[in-house]
């Protein structure tokens, strides 16, 4: 992003180090800094307000983003959110100064959602480590680029499906198809000046003139939701009775947890 408007926007988790975080901060002039702080008891307080003093007398913007840091999950939501909101500016991500947890989190979200090349990892590599009462380390001797790589996400309206099937413990396939239609997800028309048969990026359109709209809507939901859903390995399909049954994953209840209800493409 070369946008001369753009912001330098800093990332960087709060953890037990100081020089770490307000060096690359400074030596890279950012105009705002986002501080991902845990969101319970922090033995790490005494560091996190050592780094506001220092930060807020080098007179930039300072913002909290509140998490778990012993939840990957939330680490990655956390910074999914960031990025989102910064989408405009420049986004540098710290993976030095916070746990290893935290690092892994920052990464993924890193990979996940740079649609628009804006984000850049790195790592600050520290003049010197300590072993207690301190700082973990003090100094920074280098600042590492890391290489940016992509890693996949799944289509806004199988996010959107997603979320829907979360608020049940599991769900019968015809209830889904018909939450789906009241979604707008899924529209089945069944007289002559409806639809054409297809999908868009937001909705799956369905001409049911010639069949029955429910085995109509069924197989195109089985197509385009459910088989894709599936493949992500976020949703089971068991048979009880006479009735097929949706319910998520424990892949697909971690993947509910970071990627955004109201996404679109």
């Amino acid at each position: 992003m070369n946008d001369i408007t753009a912001l330098r926007t800093h990332v960087a988790p709060v953890g037990f180090e100081v020089d770490r975080i307000v060096i690359p901060v400074e030596e890279r002039k950012a105009d705002r800094v986002w501080l991902m702080a845990h969101s319970g008891d922090d033995k790490a307080g005494r560091y996190a307000e050592e780094v506001h003093r220092r930060l807020e007398g080098a007179g930039m913007e300072i913002m909290e983003k509140p998490h778990d840091r012993t939840d990957l999950f939330d680490i990655i939501r956390a910074t999914r959110e960031i990025i989102q909101q910064e989408a405009a500016n420049n986004v540098f991500v710290n993976l030095s100064s916070g746990s290893k947890i935290q690092a892994v989190g920052c990464v993924m979200a890193c990979m996940m959602f740079n649609e628009s090349g804006n984000v850049h990892p790195y790592y600050a590599e520290p003049l010197e480590y300590h072993q207690q009462d301190r700082p973990l380390s003090t100094g920074v001797r280098r600042i590492i680029e890391m290489p940016r790589y992509e890693v996949p996400v799944p289509a806004g309206i199988l996010v959107r499906a997603l979320h829907l099937i979360r608020r049940q413990t599991r769900i019968k396939k015809k209830d889904l198809l018909e939450v789906l239609e009241q979604e707008g997800i899924i529209v089945v028309a069944g007289d002559r000046s409806g639809p054409e048969e297809g999908s868009s990026p937001e909705r799956i359109m369905v001409n049911a003139q010639r069949e029955n709209r429910t085995i109509a809507g069924l197989a195109r939901m089985e197509q385009n939701i459910i088989r894709p859903l599936v493949e992500w390995k976020f949703v089971r399909i068991e048979k009880i009775g006479r009735n097929r049954w949706v319910s998520l994953t424990e892949e697909g209840r971690n993947a509910a947890k970071f990627l955004p209800a109201e996404q679109r493409p």
